[in-house]
């Protein structure tokens, strides 16, 4: 069974992407009074002002201290903006800028609200946040947004995200300097177009949750798309693949790295043993447990090289937590592609309880 991707944060970011956001937006008949540009931007202005203003990373707070000091940052800007929700900019690139923006602030405020709910929160909050980071930095460089040059570069390098790297969201210890990313080459499947990563813990001991946003942007500097991956228990001197990508053509992409909730399992790579054989065009990987405890959950996915470009990814799931992988059990994986290839590599994750 092939494995599917974090439906929930899928839903989300694919209800706030943009079909078009720059020369190609196509101009649709309105019949209905415009709202005022200037007057968004100035709105929108006073909303990020005010944020900003009201940043506070240094006091101490219970979760329900922390969920409602997010809450209040986020209407700082809902308060200037919303009101616009239902109206309409004669500039469609700028009208669809406009509601990008209200849409990220909103699912950052939806986040906030589910502050506890390790299903929605952080990933939720990122992809939010890196909405609103591109849409600030083209509204300010391209529409004048009446912001200051340090306002708008406190988002151009993302300077707000706060969240850490590491095991638990209550630690203060910072892990990003335990991870070692590897940008393979970019690809496309001719529907979705992929900036994948190789993610490895390089120093951490224990095993790191972590979540990972990317923009895309066209050669305009325009967003197209957005995505947001989760690696779980990335256990000391593992790598795992970390998929990102967007359903249309892209110049560039940008990622940012944060931790995701605390699961409640950690690696199991040092219990299992792994056989490759190659029959046919087929990659088989058999999966023995070595250890005394079960496995919950495997995946193995394997990226197909022809030369130095990549034609295919493919994947396989042999172990669910519902038919775990018992101690002295063997479960096999299966990879290969219709493609002609002359080198693979193959990216484990498997985890078990804590």
């Amino acid at each position: 069974m092939k494995r599917k991707r974090a439906g929930v944060f899928l839903l989300a970011l694919l209800l706030l992407t943009m079909t078009a956001c720059g020369e190609q937006a196509e101009t649709v008949a309105y019949d209905g009074e415009y709202a005022s540009q200037e007057a968004f931007l100035s709105d929108m202005a006073k909303g990020i002002s005010d944020r900003l203003e009201n940043v506070d990373d240094e006091k101490e707070r219970t979760e329900e201290e922390t969920a409602a000091y997010y809450e209040k940052l986020v209407n700082y800007e809902l308060k200037q903006v919303l009101k616009y929700e239902d109206s309409r900019f004669e500039d469609e690139t700028f009208n669809e800028l406009a509601h990008f923006y209200i849409d990220a602030c909103q699912m950052q405020l939806f986040s906030a609200e589910n502050f506890k709910n390790s299903n929605l929160y952080p990933g939720l909050w990122n992809a939010g946040y890196s909405a609103r980071c591109a849409v600030i930095t083209e509204l300010y460089s391209r529409y004048g947004l009446p912001i200051t040059a340090e306002e708008a570069a406190s988002y151009a390098d993302s300077s707000e995200l706060t969240i850490t790297i590491g095991p638990s969201q209550e630690t203060e210890t910072d892990y990003s300097d335990c991870l070692k990313i590897e940008a393979l080459p970019e690809w496309d499947t001719g529907y979705s177009y992929h900036h994948d990563l190789a993610v490895t813990n390089k120093k951490a001991d224990c095993s790191l949750d972590v979540s990972i946003s990317a923009v895309f942007y066209d050669s305009k500097g325009n967003v197209v798309g957005t995505d947001t991956e989760y690696l779980w228990a990335l256990g000391k001197g593992e790598t795992q693949l970390c998929q990102l990508y967007t359903d249309v053509p892209f110049a560039r992409a940008e990622y940012s790295i944060g931790s995701a909730a605390e699961s409640f399992y950690s690696s199991a790579m040092e219990d299992l043993d792994f056989k490759v054989t190659t029959p046919g065009e087929k990659i088989m990987v058999a999966v023995k447990n070595t250890g005394s405890q079960d496995t919950e959950y495997g995946e193995v996915l394997c990226v197909f090289y022809n030369g130095k470009d990549i034609v295919a990814i493919d994947w396989d799931t042999p172990v669910f937590s519902s038919d775990p992988l018992k101690p002295g059990e063997t479960q096999y994986a299966e990879l290969s592609t219709s493609k002609t290839y002359t080198k693979y590599e193959l990216y484990y994750t498997f985890r078990k309880e804590k």
